[in-house]
């Protein structure tokens, strides 16, 4: 049996090796085979380890439940891989090998089963979440999806289909069937069983069977239609969200294009409806969670509470700067937690205060990566930037103080960070303690930064700016081109764009084109001794033998396709690719071998060296590899 490392407390590891099951095998990881790596050097051999972090990412659902020893259970979905579990309320650990790669849907707990939906369909854990079983037995099987919400009466599952409407087991999950009879073509979003009723809500509103599924029926005469613009037809707004607070239920609306219509509740079991509260009307809401004296509803303008059951509510906060974007809500008392694209939050003041709990989660996706004095900078899908300076031992946030959380480029000019958002460019000269904003480009993207003898160059809709004297002024130097990446050797200055390749010796100030007129455009610009490489897209590796003027090919490679990006060590090449992971060629790129000996994450989306070792950002965080000194 293994317990993942990141568990660090003695006592912890203990409490969870008495949860899982204790005749699980243990997992044998084969050795190295180095009859296909002969020109790796026996130095470079050995392999892959995850770094602690960043940690967080988005998070999709929650789930708790109890041991029978009364130990409490926190379950988080993510959006890429698999389930996360804690025991602690703050520490997570990897739940379940069988799902470890999986986009995750939803979670719902029926006594001590766990079942999860994913991106293959559904499956059941027995122990935990240590061990999961699919369960797709009965479901259409020309493309089985997860499903969208579980419910349970105690009789049966019941599992909502985005396309198939509702299906129900009757030996836990083992084989379905659909139970459509009334729901219509619709598929369904969300469920609710108490006592003989069943609820499901989808695009045709809400419905209710006191039959266990066999036969559905309306609920919508009192809520509002969605009309469409030619006036001839209408349908009710699609239900995203139910829940149940005492006797009361209350469903949420989402949206058909840019209409939306809020918050409804009914005391009367879906006889009437009412909108909720003013403060709800036309707002698209995410999530619902609580009791008649603890009540919570995220929505795109952030979390409402109230505490007489909905019939007064406050405005708590919005506790992400990604305005907008979805949070689920999960409310043990006393404390309240909330998934969302940036990770997951805990409070325990009914949601004013909140702190990160995101320790040994790791689902952030790391679209860059850089050195920047002696420590590393990763660039985070709508978290911002991390920095490490123990070479991924420990990370931390440094971009919280940047407006906006929504990352675009990093580099690094000398010792400082540079950060593009969707608002401007960022400068931080003290390892993220502060920041200030250099340019200012609200409506207008920053997708590119370079930075060349002291020299910022940015790329934004279409115009080259550059600033000589670290943003203080900026000049056009180039206008309505489409740049692909920026590159440099020597004095002489590189940008591909739709149509090439063009080069400047005199700081921006001209430019000449290059013989390389690609069928396919440039992806990125690297250097290896003293010449200048291209990777061309479904093209692979070309490199110039006279500073850019003309390019000469390397030999053709299966793996060309997948390249993403090129980093280089000495003589030696490292390519990561969209999902075979990194690639190694000895000879310049002629010729690629595998790289991927414990790696488990195979979807690069960065690469960078530092300190002899070979840095990848991944879809799970920042993963390392040692090098050879040449």
């Amino acid at each position: 049996m293994m317990i993942d490392n990141n568990v660090k407390n003695p006592s912890d590891k203990e409490k969870l090796i008495k949860l899982v099951d204790k005749v699980h095998p243990e997992i044998i990881v084969p050795q190295f085979d180095t009859s296909l790596h002969t020109e790796i050097p026996d130095s470079m051999t050995s392999e892959w380890t995850q770094t602690n972090g960043p940690y967080g990412g988005s998070i999709v659902c929650l789930a708790e439940t109890r041991t029978s020893s009364g130990e409490q259970l926190l379950f988080a979905g993510t959006s890429r891989n698999g389930v996360y579990r804690s025991i602690d309320r703050g520490s997570w650990i990897k739940a379940g090998k069988e799902i470890s790669n999986q986009g995750v849907k939803t979670l719902f707990v029926d006594k001590n089963d766990i079942y999860a939906s994913t991106d293959t369909g559904n499956f059941k854990s027995t122990d935990y979440g240590n061990t999961w079983k699919c369960l797709n037995k009965g479901f259409p099987l020309k493309r089985i999806f997860g499903a969208r919400a579980f419910t349970s009466n105690g009789k049966y599952i019941f599992a909502a289909m985005s396309s198939n409407g509702v299906f129900r087991s009757s030996d836990h999950g083992n084989t379905w069937v659909q139970v459509n009879s009334g729901l219509g073509k619709n598929g369904s979003d969300c469920l609710l069983a108490y006592k003989n009723y069943l609820f499901a809500g989808n695009w045709g509103g809400i419905f209710v069977s006191t039959d266990n599924g066999n036969n559905w029926r309306s609920l919508n005469d009192s809520l509002p239609v969605q009309q469409f613009l030619n006036k001839r037809k209408s349908s009710w707004f699609p239900i995203k969200t139910i829940f149940m607070s005492g006797k009361k239920i209350f469903i949420g609306t989402e949206f058909i294009g840019s209409n939306y219509n809020g918050l409804y509740a009914s005391n009367d079991f879906g006889k009437t409806w009412e909108l909720a509260d003013s403060i709800f009307y036309r707002t698209r809401i995410f999530s619902i969670s609580g009791d008649s004296s603890n009540l919570f509803v995220s929505t795109e303008k952030g979390i409402y509470y109230s505490k007489n059951n909905g019939k007064e509510w406050s405005f708590v906060n919005n506790i992400l700067k990604n305005h907008g974007s979805p949070i689920r809500l999960l409310y043990i008392e006393p404390n309240l937690y909330a998934a969302a694209l940036e990770g997951l939050f805990s409070s325990t003041n009914q949601g004013k205060n909140w702190k990160r709990d995101n320790s040994g989660l790791i689902n952030t996706e790391v679209n860059g990566i850089t050195s920047s004095g002696s420590a590393l900078a990763a660039g985070i899908y709508q978290q911002g930037i991390f920095y490490s300076s123990d070479n991924g031992s420990t990370w931390i946030s440094i971009s919280d103080s940047i407006e906006s959380n929504h990352y675009a480029n990093l580099t690094h000019l000398g010792n400082n960070i540079l950060f593009s958002s969707y608002d401007g460019l960022y400068l931080s000269k003290d390892s993220g303690v502060a920041w200030s904003k250099i340019l200012d480009q609200r409506g207008q993207s920053i997708q590119k930064v370079f930075v060349h003898d002291n020299i910022i160059f940015v790329y934004s809709d279409l115009d080259v700016l550059c600033s000589a004297d670290t943003g203080r002024h900026w000049n056009t130097c180039r206008t309505r081109i489409l740049v692909k990446d920026f590159g440099e050797l020597g004095s002489r200055i590189f940008i591909a764009h739709q149509k090439g390749i063009i080069f400047s010796s005199d700081e921006g100030s001209t430019w000449e084109i290059s013989e390389l007129i690609p069928e396919r455009y440039v992806k990125i610009f690297f250097n290896i001794g003293s010449r200048i490489g291209a990777l061309i897209e479904s093209r692979g590796v070309m490199i110039s033998p006279d500073s850019g003027k003309s390019w000469v090919a390397q030999t053709d490679s299966i793996y060309f396709y997948q390249f993403e990006n090129i980093a280089v060590s000495g003589s030696y090449l490292f390519a990561g690719t969209w999902n075979l992971g990194v690639v190694f060629s000895a000879d310049e790129g002629k010729t690629w071998i595998p790289f991927n000996y414990g790696l488990e994450d195979r979807h690069i989306l960065s690469l960078t060296i530092k300190d002899d070792f070979l840095y990848a950002g991944t879809t799970s965080g920042v993963w390392k590899h040692p090098l050879i000194k040449q």
